[in-house]
């Protein structure tokens, strides 16, 4: 009877070490889920901030693309008007030679005319004198 009870003390002690055991390793297992649970969530995180920055970057992209053609609209704008004024300004240049050229004749036709006006007057002065004689 003896011997069952110290075999039912050394069971009971074993069971006892078992149950520690599965204790600890139950700890262990909830703290593993814990940390598995971080690192997901932290994993989750990264991801969602890794997808923040790729549609950042892809607007970044897709602005820099248009500024580009943008600029590009404007280049050529700027272009083609700078080829009009050169036109326009070489346009005004002869216009204004050609006015000054016409004012030249003008001056010249009207010293000329005043020029016949004195010698119409002055013949007409004399045909007078000649006619009173």
């Amino acid at each position: 009877r003896d011997r069952q009870v110290e075999e039912i003390a050394s069971l009971r002690s074993e069971i006892g070490g078992y149950l520690q055991e599965m204790r600890a390793k139950e700890q262990e297992r909830v703290a593993a889920v814990q940390e598995i649970g971080s690192i997901k969530e932290l994993l989750s995180t990264r991801k969602a901030e890794q997808e923040r920055e790729a549609r950042r970057k892809e607007r970044l992209e897709k602005e820099g693309k248009d500024l580009r053609n943008v600029l590009e609209l404007r280049g050529a704008d700027l272009k083609a008007r700078n080829a009009a004024l050169a036109q326009a300004t070489s346009t005004v240049e002869r216009l204004e030679e050609q006015m000054r050229q016409q004012r030249q004749q003008t001056e010249k036709s009207t010293r000329e005319l005043e020029a016949s006006r004195v010698r119409l007057s002055k013949t007409e002065g004399d045909l007078q004198q000649q006619l009173s004689l």
